[in-house]
């Protein structure tokens, strides 16, 4: 059909010429030092070159995370196995914040409790 005032490989190659000059026109753009990628690069692809990119990115990537997932902790499941492993770690931290306070109140029978039960949470874990 002649009547098209463009032909398709006229837009595919406007559209890649496009993407390439998003990522080449970049050159005062920060790159990841392992491997080289961009920012623009990500957004493009959808894909980080490597786990160095998530550090030095971050303070591009945290912002859009958040508001794509609310938060930039992970809080999903926890495998079975490594439940108890974290019920422990959770217990270790509120007990040291316990012992903490009862040393500064001078609750020293107190503390001496706590200690004893963040000693046998430590051998269990």
């Amino acid at each position: 059909n002649n009547n098209m005032p463009f032909s398709i490989q006229d837009l595919l190659s406007t559209l890649m010429d496009i993407e390439f000059e998003q990522v080449s026109d970049k050159k005062s753009e920060k790159f990841c030092p392992k491997c080289g990628s961009t920012y623009s690069r990500f957004k493009i692809i959808g894909r980080v070159g490597c786990d160095e990119c998530y550090e030095t990115f971050k303070d591009e990537m945290y912002p859009m995370i958040k508001r794509v997932q609310g938060n930039i902790h992970h809080k999903g499941k926890i495998p079975e196995n490594a439940k108890g492993e974290k019920k422990i770690k959770e217990d270790l931290i509120n007990l040291k914040t316990q012992l903490q306070r009862a040393i500064q109140n001078e609750e020293f029978e107190k503390a001496a409790e706590i200690r004893d039960k963040i000693k046998l949470l430590e051998s269990e874990g």
